[in-house]
């Protein structure tokens, strides 16, 4: 079994050996990051970056689980584990840096899961052993990247699509036009685009037309590699106009936001509209196993033909352009986002750090598919495409009576003049689609035809029902294993046709005994289990909560599904169901992160339960249980300043006090942190931190205690955390910070008057008085009063002589805070 860790950009392998794990410091990541570029052909200056410094959130050895170098000027980025138990070079890019200062928040936290999945490695790892990488490792000629462009889907790509009328804005390209003319411009063809398109742009409920002779032929001298403002009208044309006939061929349903197109009407398109070759292939992953993709890819790249790519999360897809292979099991892609976390990825990751225009919170790594052979007519080479024209939705057996889903009926006892065998079947090419289908009896020597049916004319991306009636097949009495097949000719020989689910039977049993037959699924083995225990960050009602746990897929099928955490409260009842896509090869780990959030579930106490399931959105019917329920507490707490305001004093020598209120029926008993952030948005260095032990439905007091910070008199935000991290706010709460002044029994500035008399505190100001407030040095309430009109008296004769914090706050939402030193007379 190969273990992997999934990651929010790529893939890291792992591989049981007897080697010894050992920690990859900074000269030894730097010797590898080295030795990468010179690989490469590449002798950049390498620039070291530092994880603490990107994020707060990461730990001591978390900050020292990954090495990042930076390539030159923005030549790019490498990534290098911290631990020789993952594979070298996690991540890179031959675009960009990584800058500390600008980076985006999807980008750290793309970083930070590096560095904690590489942190919590088991102690009992083994290092990685590159003689045992997967098969996407094992093929070493790389192909640099093929396009030069890094278009994207705004201005000026969008100049000449139509205008969104519920916006009023230009609509976007989309991300199908995007990556096919991106294609189309590395072929420079066509010249002139033919034929005529009319479709129904549902978004905007209007038909669309173009008449492709009637515009311009396509202006490859003009167009460049990437845009910017300086742009001349000249070339920016020339590209929109690209993007406007490939946007209307493909049946762009535009908008201002996502315009949206189907990635085999590229193909189509291609096909119609612009002379490109009538043998572009249409594949699916799911119907392919890992090796026979990776092939294919490869295949492609090394022929000189970008690939078109297409992929999904449970909320959305994105296409986009496969163009490059390192040698190494790493692809480049190109996104379409001018750049943009354009780099080297698995095929089983495809997560961009970053999104532009189109894209989503989510990766792309479920529902791959591609389309390939994408060359202009007359290229050498041509072949049509044969294998896995044809699918197999749903299989059915049908008896005397009614259909029954063959993955839901483990037997059917029927006869042979009663049953029939039927599947609704979709043509997957991009071309018609007339040959025959038949059933054929499996055997060791091969296959043996028992009915043939024949299918003519059947269009792209439609479906025709398949039928297969038993009563004339001659059998005699045992039991046949029965798969269907077709072919596109008497020439042709007979490919299989697989069930479009991975998990679904495309074969079946048949027992015959005389005239009676029982028919049964041959169903794939699907074998998922809980490989690792259940380990979960800070649990708290409605807040973000991550979950992780390792699925070792023992089976014979690919799992391209959804990990994910079922909660159940005391009951037994599902209270939260939460899931992340995984695409997990036969006979490997993987590591499944599932980011959840709370929402809507109280704090107490649940039971968490790890699955499987096939749907992005599963009921209790739909998942596989991996293990037993786990007990977890979700705390609820609610803070705030004690007594009001919250007051620091003498540059942070006295304690905060927190009011922290316990709403869960479980006691709490834990640690909060602190950041204190300035007025300009910067992080103070420095730490706070309270031990907490509150009793169910209670209050309890927690001094916030740390570090003198040197802070000067202001305004501050104070960010709570559970400890330890920061990967859980639980609330921001506004700081005010006195300035140190002692031994006063009247101050006067900017003719605000405070003075001490007769058992009296006076305070006089040129502007309306909304309220005072006195607090001791402790943080201590003492008064509170509203004030009208510019002045107010607060009656002090029982305090003791001390220093104490006055807080003056003006109807116009301004406030002063003092220092003042009351002496007993």
């Amino acid at each position: 079994m190969k273990r992997q860790i999934l990651t929010a950009a790529f893939i890291s392998w792992l591989t049981g050996t007897s080697m010894t794990a050992a920690t990859v410091n900074h000269d030894a990541a730097l010797h590898y990051a080295t030795e990468f570029l010179s690989e490469r052909g590449l002798s950049s200056t390498l620039r070291p970056v530092s994880l603490s410094a990107i994020s707060r959130s990461v730990s001591l050895p978390q900050s020292e689980a990954v090495h990042i170098f930076n390539i030159g000027e923005n030549e790019g980025y490498v990534i290098i584990a911290g631990d020789d138990r993952a594979k070298k070079i996690l991540a890179y890019s031959d675009t960009g840096n990584i800058d500390m200062a600008t980076m985006p928040e999807a980008c750290r936290t793309w970083i930070e899961q590096y560095a904690e999945e590489i942190s919590s490695l088991p102690a009992d790892s083994h290092a990685a052993d590159t003689a045992g990488q997967t098969y996407e490792n094992k093929r070493a000629n790389a192909v640099a990247p093929l396009l030069k462009s890094r278009w994207n889907q705004k201005s000026p790509y969008n100049l000449q699509c139509p205008v969104d009328i519920t916006t009023g804005r230009q609509s976007v390209t989309g991300c199908v036009a995007t990556a096919t003319a991106q294609i189309m411009y590395y072929h420079r063809h066509p010249l002139q685009a033919t034929g005529t398109v009319s479709y129904e742009d549902r978004n905007e409920k209007i038909v669309r037309e173009l008449d492709f002779s009637a515009i311009a032929p396509f202006d490859w001298n003009h167009m460049t590699d990437t845009y910017d403002d300086s742009a001349d009208d000249e070339s920016s044309q020339a590209v929109a106009s690209l993007m406007k006939a490939v946007g209307y061929g493909t049946k762009m349903q535009y908008s201002s936001e996502t315009s949206i197109a189907y990635h085999q009407d590229a193909g189509k398109a291609l096909i119609d509209y612009f002379g490109y070759d009538r043998n572009i292939h249409f594949y699916e992953r799911g119907s392919m196993s890992d090796s026979e993709w990776t092939d294919l890819i490869i295949s492609e790249l090394e022929a000189g033909r970008p690939v078109l790519y297409d992929g999904r999360n449970p909320s959305m897809g994105h296409t986009f352009v496969c163009d490059g292979y390192d040698g190494n099991g790493y692809f480049h892609f190109n996104w379409g986002w001018s750049g943009m976390s354009d780099g080297y990825y698995s095929l089983s990751a495809l997560n961009p750090s970053e999104q532009s225009t189109g894209g989503s919170t989510g990766g792309y790594t479920l529902k791959q598919a591609v389309l390939c052979h994408i060359a202009p007519q007359g290229t050498p080479g041509s072949v049509a495409q044969t294998e896995r024209l044809l699918n197999i939705e749903k299989l059915y057996f049908r008896d005397a009576t009614s259909f029954h889903i063959a993955s839901e009926t483990p037997e059917l006892h029927t006869t042979l003049d009663d049953s029939q065998l039927f599947f609704y079947s979709f043509n997957k090419g991009l071309n018609d689609f007339t040959g025959e289908v038949c059933a054929a009896v499996i055997t060791d020597s091969g296959i043996t035809p028992i009915s043939t049916t024949t299918v003519s004319g059947l269009e792209n991306n439609n479906y025709t029902a398949v039928r297969f009636q038993l009563a004339d097949v001659s059998l005699a009495d045992g039991t046949y294993r029965i798969g269907f097949y077709y072919r596109c000719g008497e020439q042709d020989g007979w490919h299989v046709v697989k069930c479009s689910t991975a998990n679904g039977p495309s074969e079946c049993y048949a027992t015959v005994s005389g005239r009676n037959l029982t028919l049964s699924p041959v169903m794939p083995t699907i074998s998922v289990n809980l490989a690792s225990e259940l380990s979960w960050n800070h649990l708290h009602a409605d807040a973000p909560a991550t979950w992780t746990f390792d699925i070792a897929n023992t089976g014979d099928i690919r799992l391209e599904g959804y990990a994910g955490i079922a909660l159940a409260d005391a009951s037994g009842d599902y209270k939260g169901i939460y899931v992340s896509p995984i695409l997990c090869p036969a006979n490997e780990t993987v590591t499944a992160k599932i980011n959840s959030t709370l929402k809507g579930i109280a704090g107490g106490t649940y039971q968490a339960i790890p699955f499987y399931s096939y749907n992005s959105q599963p009921t209790v019917a739909d998942i596989t249980l991996l293990s037993q329920s786990v007990e977890v507490k979700i705390a609820h707490l609610s803070i705030l300043p004690e007594n009001g305001s919250y007051l620091m004093t003498d540059n942070a020598d006295t304690p905060l006090r927190l009011s922290v209120t316990n709403l869960s029926p479980d006691s709490w008993e834990g640690k909060l942190e602190a950041d204190i952030i300035a007025p300009d948005g910067s992080l103070r260095q420095g730490t706070f931190s309270a031990d907490v032990a509150v009793a169910p439905k209670s209050t309890a007091t927690a001094m916030l205690t740390g570090d003198n910070l040197n802070l000067e008199r202001g305004n501050y935000i104070l960010n709570l955390y559970m400890s330890p991290g920061r990967d859980l706010l639980l609330t921001s709460i506004s700081l005010l910070v006195t300035s140190h002044v002692s031994g006063l029994d009247e101050i006067v500035t900017d003719s605000m008057d405070v003075k001490v008399a007769d058992g009296h505190l006076y305070i006089a100001s040129p502007s309306q008085l909304s309220s005072v407030t006195l607090h001791d040095i402790a943080g201590h309430q003492l008064v509170r009063q509203n004030a009208n009109g510019n002045e107010t008296a607060i009656d002090i004769s029982g305090l003791q002589g001390g220093v104490y914090i006055l807080t003056i706050v003006r109807t116009d939402g301004n406030r002063d805070v003092r220092k003042i030193n009351i002496r007993n007379s």
